[in-house]
């Protein structure tokens, strides 16, 4: 009789425990990108009060073994990491992340992680949290005005055999500007009239496009894709232009160079962006790429893959920085640190960090944040389940009681 009073005791901790989770999950129903918990539960040893026997060979039959449970624990509580509903706000300040990634901030000396996008600018122009933590993130890579003097190997400043990390998707295009890949040249640059392409015998060949209307890089990539047919092909794969001309392919990666195709020196770099490249983000109110300091700004947008353009009145366009984003092999090990953050635990796993839109990390939604994912409906429907599961080990030991003294009035 004691073993059934202490395992209802048992059964009321652990429910009152699962209770407070519940609570918990309601409470943050309206908490952005909050993400709600579960508790699991697990039976505590049991005693065996008689072994089980295998068959014998005059033939009796095997028994199984007698076990009394002792009752239950919480075997543990999640942390449910699905995503939430992205609900768009109209503020340009706001992000959401669609994928399994997390933004990084920082309190200046150690480093967070969140799903909460809901941000704002300070008097520096920083982009930071609610509680003030800065929003890290690249620095954009910036390229010299002029090509590097030919060395061997390159070819009127392109480097044939190597990768490049400098196309900027939305550079303007204004001149005719050569690639030489794989031994065929292909010539871009704005033409006018018909839309065509011409193709000569010479060695190397030359592949010339001669489109009307084309200003920048897509342009080039819409219209080259859209005309299969002419031997030449490209596509865009995870920030890499990669180009198919007869021979074989060359691959040239997308990043923010200041000129299309330019060669940045005769060692090629790296744009693998490390960890300790983080820095915090900002949208200065100066264009800085304006010597006269008097272009300011009049809009800002954040794209998918995380890059940050400012738009100033000059119309000019400046990649001002990346988003950096953080991916997790386990994100339900992460600790909660209160105020919609989360560190690095033991059993999270070390961070993936880098760029949004590849590897799984998700793309940013500008004008957006990501809601709770609290189901109301199964939290009341787990509310009423856990209350009567209290009720009902409460019962076990009040019987149990009734039972006893039942038995201490066999003396009277």
């Amino acid at each position: 009789m004691l073993r059934s009073l202490y395992s209802g005791v048992s059964g009321m901790k652990s429910n009152q425990t699962k209770l407070d989770v519940i609570a918990n999950n309601i409470a943050n129903v309206s908490t952005t990108a909050f993400k709600s918990g579960r508790a699991r539960f697990q039976d505590i040893l049991s005693q065996t009060v008689g072994d089980a026997s295998a068959p014998t060979a005059q033939g009796r039959g095997g028994i199984n073994p007698r076990q009394v449970g002792l009752g239950v624990q919480v075997a543990g509580i999640d942390t449910m990491t699905n995503q939430g509903i992205p609900q768009p706000t109209g503020r340009p300040y706001d992000a959401a992340i669609d994928g399994d990634g997390y933004f990084i901030i920082s309190d200046g000396t150690k480093l967070f992680y969140t799903r909460d996008g809901a941000f704002s600018p300070d008097p520096d122009f920083s982009i930071v949290t609610s509680d003030g933590y800065k929003l890290m993130g690249y620095a954009p890579i910036k390229s010299s005005s002029t090509p590097t003097t030919a060395v061997e190997g390159v070819e009127n400043g392109i480097d044939t055999a190597a990768t490049f990390d400098d196309v900027k998707l939305n550079s303007t295009i204004t001149a005719d500007t050569n690639v030489t890949i794989n031994g065929v040249v292909l010539k871009f640059h704005t033409g006018e009239g018909t839309d065509a392409r011409s193709e000569d015998t010479s060695d190397p060949p030359i592949v010339t496009y001669d489109y009307y209307g084309v200003t920048t890089v897509n342009d080039v990539l819409d219209r080259i894709n859209g005309n299969k047919e002419l031997g030449v092909t490209a596509d865009l794969t995870n920030g890499s232009l990669n180009i198919t001309a007869n021979a074989g392919t060359g691959e040239l990666k997308i990043s923010d160079g200041d000129n299309l195709f330019e060669y940045l020196g005769a060692t090629p770099v790296d744009v693998t962006r490390d960890y300790s490249e983080l820095a915090s983000l900002s949208i200065p109110e100066i264009n800085p790429e304006d010597p006269t300091g008097t272009d300011k700004i009049s809009n800002f947008s954040i794209e998918a893959n995380g890059a940050i353009k400012g738009i100033y009145e000059s119309g000019s366009v400046v990649l001002l920085g990346e988003i950096a984003l953080a991916k997790f092999a386990n994100p339900a090990g992460l600790l909660e640190a209160g105020g919609n953050k989360y560190t690095i635990s033991a059993n999270s796993g070390t961070p993936n960090v880098g760029g949004a839109s590849v590897e799984g990390r998700g793309d940013v939604l500008q004008s957006s944040i990501e809601l709770s994912n609290v189901d109301l409906a199964n939290e009341f429907t787990d509310m009423i389940i856990t209350s009567r599961a209290y009720q009902a080990n409460s019962r076990s030991i009040t019987t149990s009681d009734d039972m006893l003294q039942e038995l201490l009035n066999l003396k009277r």
